[in-house]
């Protein structure tokens, strides 16, 4: 390799050696990258979700939960998640407030959007991210995108008892 690259006409390089699965599978922004696409494709496999699969911790621990306590729990775990990125307490972002007025611009947005299919599967679309929904509001569409890619899989041994609502879309 080193010889190659000293025989190419570029100023600089250099070589080492990354383990490709275990970054995407740390960093999901690395998974967004249109550069790293090819190596995502070869080596992300594993831990890649497709869209919609309803897996994640956050999930997981939203479907354990009674109906009656799944979007609480939810709400509860979003919130966690945009104080992380907004580096702040969350006890200091209320569930009715909208993003845009707690100062989510879209470098936050894109991230919340990263760890929110980290943590449950979903791929919420940056734009509704932006249009500044509520950790409330958040709550409920993530639910039901939930408990859809539940309803929908063809196995799904983690929440094979778990207790559904029903739900109008």
């Amino acid at each position: 390799m080193l010889d190659r690259l000293a025989l190419a006409d570029s100023p600089v390089f250099g070589v080492m050696p990354v383990a490709w699965g275990r970054l995407f599978q740390a960093d999901p922004n690395a998974r967004l990258s249109p550069l790293m696409s090819e190596l995502l494709a070869r080596y992300g496999g594993e831990s890649d979700r497709p869209s919609g699969a309803a897996d994640g911790p956050l999930a997981r621990a939203v479907l354990e939960r009674p109906a009656i306590e799944q979007a609480g729990r939810l709400r509860h775990g979003l919130r966690d998640i945009l104080a992380t990125v907004m580096r702040t307490d969350p006890a200091s972002i209320p569930d009715e407030t909208p993003f845009t007025e707690l100062g989510v611009d879209s470098l936050i947005a894109v991230e919340m959007k990263n760890r929110i299919w980290h943590e449950t599967g979903i791929d919420v679309p940056l734009v509704q991210l932006l249009e500044g929904p509520s950790v409330a509001s958040l709550a409920a569409t993530v639910l039901a995108a939930i408990k859809m890619a539940v309803l929908t899989s063809r196995a799904v041994p983690a929440v094979a008892g778990a207790d559904l609502e029903e739900i109008e879309i």
